[in-house]
């Protein structure tokens, strides 16, 4: 088929000869429009290849306007047709980045030269696009597998790494979208995969740590490298190098002293890796039964540990995150029924994570404590 040209000209006589032009030179003309307004209704139904489109016209929108629109809206080529070449206007032009400007009055030969180089130029556009998007899947699907990969090698070595992992990408999820972090991939990512490190350590080293039993110099040595044996784990996969980066420094301080040992400190430690702490710190003060703002209480007191900056806007993601499920009262707390937000006594100790799945134990132990302390209320479990 012969390309399509949708031509834009208030002008009857002119229009008509330019749809006779074109025909001339072997293209077809659908239609000819007066208006911007007709132009960005005619084109979905007839779908051009290129609109050739006089930059003044009579009506509320311009050639300009329009020109853009269309640009953003269907991704065709915008030739422009004008009489008038006064700077101001192709400055204002240009914003739209049309692909030609032809001069009234102009030649057959010019305008079949502008049409064949913009046709061809969009052409060009177009695969380099799809090139992007299938190098953009491919990027997606290796990131997808490779962490399938090292999440089951994870969650066979070391389970309680691997559900550490799993809580702490949901935190890290929730904050991306509070803190509007672009490309947060590389967070959530990092957050999933913090603990992989713990695969190259010895099963009786770890059970040693998690039963608060002595160690020797070598053996803390070998725990606090577990970042380094991360990092370089995730280093050796391809785009992996910036998720290893942030695991590695998951557990250096604000002020530069802890792991790794070396002169990075406060803002030229990762941002991610900087609110990986703030976050792990977090899950661990609710694993021992704090509530999250005494966590993040605690965590204020303590003085160089983390961004003061990172922790505030923490804080407040959590604290101002909008209420989701349905509110009950817990006489109407049921077995089945999925926590969407921890439950707490009333002064903030800490029961039920969000996420559980409510079973008849757990409502005898939610009996037990309303004996002792009053639990807040409501409950918010999933719709």
């Amino acid at each position: 088929m012969n390309p399509q040209v949708l031509v834009v000209e208030d002008e009857g006589i002119i229009a008509a000869d330019i749809q006779d032009r074109l025909t001339s030179l072997g293209y077809e003309v659908p239609a000819t429009v007066a208006s911007a307004e007709e132009a960005l209704q005619k084109i979905p139904i007839y779908s051009p290849d290129l609109v050739l489109m006089d930059i003044v016209l009579q009506g509320e929108m311009d050639g300009i306007d329009a020109a853009a629109e269309i640009r953003k809206r269907f991704d065709l080529p915008v030739i422009f047709l004008t009489a008038h070449a006064d700077e101001s206007t192709l400055t204002r032009a240009k914003i739209t980045e049309p692909f030609a400007y032809i001069l009234k009055p102009f030649e057959e030969r010019e305008l079949q030269t502008a049409l064949e180089m913009a046709l061809h130029k969009h052409k060009v556009e177009q695969e380099r696009a799809k090139a992007r998007a299938n190098e953009q899947e491919v990027f997606e699907k290796t990131v997808e597998a490779t962490i399938k990969v090292l999440s089951k090698i994870l969650s066979i070595a070391e389970p309680q790494s691997y559900e550490f992992g799993q809580k702490l990408k949901d935190y890290a999820k929730t904050c991306a979208t509070a803190l509007k972090i672009p490309d947060s991939w590389e967070l959530e990512v990092a957050a999933t995969l913090c603990r992989i490190g713990y695969v190259s350590v010895p099963a009786i080293l770890i059970q040693k740590m998690r039963a608060g039993m002595a160690l020797t110099p070598a053996e803390k040595d070998t725990l606090q490298r577990v970042p380094e044996h991360g990092r370089n784990l995730l280093a050796s996969f391809p785009r992996f190098e910036s998720v290893a980066r942030i695991v590695y420094y998951q557990n250096k301080k604000f002020d530069g002293t802890g792991f790794p040992q070396d002169s990075v400190a406060s803002q030229n430690i990762p941002l991610d890796s900087r609110i990986l702490r703030v976050l792990s710190d977090l899950l661990q003060f609710e694993s021992e039964g704090a509530s999250k703002s005494r966590a993040f209480e605690q965590m204020k007191k303590t003085s160089g540990v983390y961004d003061p900056k990172v922790l505030e806007d923490i804080g407040v993601a959590f604290a101002q995150g909008p209420r989701k499920g349905r509110a009950i009262h817990l006489k109407d707390l049921c077995v089945g029924q999925v926590l969407v937000e921890p439950i707490e006594t009333v002064d903030g100790t800490l029961i039920l994570n969000a996420g559980n799945t409510i079973s008849p134990w757990m409502l005898k132990k939610l009996g037990n404590f309303t004996e002792v302390s009053p639990i807040r209320e409501p409950i918010y479990v999933e719709s």
